[in-house]
């Protein structure tokens, strides 16, 4: 009885782990990826203390090995050796806070592998955790209906147009989805009832217009060539004529579809639809292929360095880093930033290497030979009676949405890349094989049958009352450290950034401070938001000139800790390099330290044009024009395209009172499409103006603003501090009239600022 009580807890444990994709809260840094994983990890950690338990009373319950089990056990061991020498080995373990992955997260989904290989023993047990499955992923969907329609008390979509749900991403929704569709299809064809048939037809075509409305075009491609593959194996392995026929009629109709499309790529209706217009705008010039494709030549050029073993589970970023595409960056808003290849191969093969990649791959070779050994059984016999019923028992229908699942999960991985939602499936379904590999072979257990095939279990056995305390003490400190301590340095964090927002900096850096102290794999991004705080509230001007340097200080001692702990992340240097030009203002020994910093970061990535701008900040501000004008021209010869850089040396040479190349650099980049003659454009005039003290050009940049805004009366107040400066007194006056007669409260400073005239 005790076991039977111990299984059922299990087993909720399990069916729980599939609403993890529905969670979010926004408490966390990262609302919908920290509650998700974490939520999953205590599960998977209460379940495992309860399955010992379980293993001592009943040791036929104990973990099943199949060729599937074996092959991701090599998987697990070749990453784990490839990040104990590779670059990083914390971030391998603990992952970063952005996708709260890591082995941690890793390890604990092969736990699940085994609890549900270990657990769900007949065929009932998998339809019913599929089916949990597929109720799930039809809240997510229906959330993204209600985003679809505007349902007020719903978050909005994250990503615009682009349905993202309770996932938070487009991409990752699409591909969760992806998954349950043809898990639909699986059931469909395995259930004989009427009802749940149609259940399953409408869950399919419901969850299909879903993914099509997030406008994923991987995903979109994924399920259009899993449905061809399930359309050609039906035909072949289909026996009934009319079954045949139609499967190549959908064949059929799927290839002239396709073709259609991209036939009338230009047509109205192919234009109007946000995803057809994203699908055929597929071409070597569209930006997001180009930067897969450039990405990919910087992952193959990574790889090639540590070919065998790779970088280390999560250290793809230093590969990526080391041969960053200046390409990619385009302006201030590229995402440079990259931690994944956005390509299943490249992702497998810069962590682990070769023998990682090949490992990964024959997890997936075994799978579908598992599937296809299934198929050829069923050509040859129909009912084999020396097989074990219940694996036999399937539609063949059914194995071949399996496979179609499995050829459109790798081919949807192909463009982007696994979170927990796919994760959590993807190990269901190779537990799901791995169950129908074993109850093929001869059970461990038949010894303990008897003649009716009735279990014969032995008396439970009696797990000693110390054990068990020692054990739950065990799993809850695993439990606090593993997660809850991540969870509340990670709410500290939020809710710092939450007053930072709202210009509350006292509070802001008191709760960074106690998140740090924590000490967790969440402290490296905190530390950046910290950095930016600082920075922030020291423009404030809420704090002393003490306080400013006491909190610098405790930035600076922060960053400085992230080089000790990951000495290899270019991200980590360019950060403290944007402290520190900050800093630099209270200590101008700072800006040699960029320039020592930026050093380093250039042997890291010596083709990210922010570290050349950093740089070039620091020297210029310390007044040595030459070497700060020559960061910024390598900047602008990394890639010539790109205005930021153009700006930035023009901006210089202002500062350094160049103005015929400032003016040479402002006729290159309206070539590029510059508009000079912009709000923003004009805001970003001000400073280096200001910096050089030339007022006379900062009031022809305010005379061009107000002619933008001609009602906005701070733009008067400074035009008239700008002629004041240049004793146009006259002009002064006119211009702080304006500001006044615009805005009455400017009178007061106003008679100030006359009586100084006079």
């Amino acid at each position: 009885m005790r076991a039977e009580i111990l299984k059922k807890i299990i087993c909720i444990c399990l069916y729980l782990t599939l609403i993890a994709p529905f969670l979010i809260w926004g408490k966390f840094v990262f609302p919908y990826i920290t509650p998700k994983t974490l939520f999953f990890r205590i599960i998977i950690e209460i379940a495992l203390f309860f399955y010992i338990l379980l293993i001592i009373y009943r040791p036929e319950y104990r973990p099943r090995f199949s060729k599937l089990t074996w092959a991701i056990l090599i998987y697990l061991f070749i990453i784990t050796f490839a990040s104990i020498f590779g670059l990083d080995p914390y971030r391998s373990f603990w992952g970063n806070i952005e996708r709260s992955e890591g082995l941690l997260t890793i390890y604990h989904l092969f736990i699940f592998f085994i609890l549900i290989t270990a657990l769900f023993r007949e065929k009932k047990d998998w339809f019913k955790f599929f089916n949990i499955s597929i109720f799930v992923s039809l809240l997510v969907a229906f959330y993204a209906l209600g985003q679809k329609i505007g349902v007020s008390f719903l978050l909005p979509s994250a990503g615009g147009a682009r349905l993202t749900g309770t996932i938070g991403n487009a991409s990752f929704l699409a591909a969760y989805l992806l998954m349950n569709i043809f898990l639909c299809l699986f059931l469909l064809v395995n259930k004989q009832e009427r009802p749940w048939r149609i259940f399953y037809g409408l869950a399919f075509l419901f969850e299909a217009y879903i993914l099509f409305e997030t406008g994923t075009r991987g995903a979109a491609l994924a399920f259009f060539g899993g449905l061809l593959v399930l359309a050609v194996l039906s035909a072949i392995f289909s026996k009934n004529k009319k079954i045949k026929l139609g499967f190549v009629g959908l064949f059929l109709l799927l290839i002239i579809l396709g073709v259609s499309i991209w036939i009338c790529r230009d047509q109205a209706w192919v234009r109007s639809n946000y995803t057809l217009d994203r699908l055929v705008s597929i071409s070597p010039t569209d930006i997001t292929t180009q930067s897969r494709l450039l990405g990919w030549r910087a992952s193959w050029q990574g790889w090639l360095d540590r070919f065998f073993l790779g970088y280390g589970y999560e250290n793809y970023n230093i590969a990526f880093n080391k041969y960053f595409p200046v390409l990619i960056y385009r302006d201030v808003g590229s995402q440079v930033w990259f931690d994944r290849a956005h390509n299943i191969i490249f992702d497998q093969a810069v962590p682990g290497g070769i023998f990682g990649l090949l490992a990964y791959l024959s997890i997936l070779g075994l799978s579908f030979w598992v599937l296809w050994s299934k198929l050829m059984s069923w050509r040859k016999k129909r009912e084999d009676s020396q097989e074990n019923q219940s694996a036999v028992s399937y539609n063949q229908f059914g194995f071949i949405a399996l496979i179609a699942l499995l050829a459109a999960y790798f081919v949807q991985n192909f463009f982007v890349f696994d979170t927990l939602g796919t994760y959590i499936l993807f190990y269901s379904v190779l537990g799901f094989l791995s169950y129908l590999s074993i109850s093929r072979l001869p059970n461990k257990g038949a010894a303990n049958q008897d003649k009716k095939g009735q279990s014969q279990s032995k008396p439970d056995s009696q797990p000693r009352p110390f054990f068990i305390i020692i054990l739950a003490l065990l799993f809850i400190w695993a439990i606090y450290i593993f997660n809850l301590k991540p969870a509340l340095a990670n709410t500290l964090s939020i809710k710092g950034m939450s007053y930072a927002y709202s210009d509350m900096y006292r509070q802001a850096i008191s709760e960074f401070r106690k998140s740090l102290s924590y000490g967790t794999n969440q402290a490296p991004e905190i530390r950046h938001n910290l950095s930016r705080t600082v920075v922030k509230a020291f423009q404030s001007k809420q704090f002393s000139q003490q306080e400013n340097i006491d909190n610098f200080k405790f930035a600076v001692e922060e960053m400085e800790k992230n080089f000790q702990m990951a000495p290899f992340n270019a991200r980590h240097y360019a950060f403290a390099m944007s402290l520190y030009n900050a800093v630099a203002i209270l200590n101008h020994d700072y800006y040699d330290k960029v320039i020592e910093l930026g050093e380093h970061a250039l042997s890291l990535s010596p083709t990210r044009p922010q570290l050349y701008y950093a740089m070039g900040q620091a020297r210029i501000s310390q007044k040595r024009y030459e070497e700060g004008l020559e960061y910024f021209r390598k900047a602008v010869e990394l890639n010539p395209a790109v205005i930021e850089s153009h700006w930035n040396l023009a901006a210089a040479y202002i500062i350094a009172g160049q103005d015929k190349l400032a003016e040479q650099e402002f006729r290159q980049m309206i070539e590029l499409g510059f508009k000079y003659y912009s709000m923003a454009n004009l805001q970003r005039l001000v400073r280096p103006y200001l910096i050089r003290e030339d007022f006379y050009k900062l009031a022809l940049v305010y005379q061009e603003m107000i002619k933008l805004e001609p009602n906005n009366p701070d733009f008067y107040a400074k035009l008239a501090a700008s002629y004041k400066e240049i004793g146009q007194i006259d002009r002064a006056k006119q211009a702080v009239q304006k500001a006044v007669e615009l805005d009455p409260d400017f009178a007061d400073e106003a008679a100030l600022f006359l009586e100084m005239l006079e």
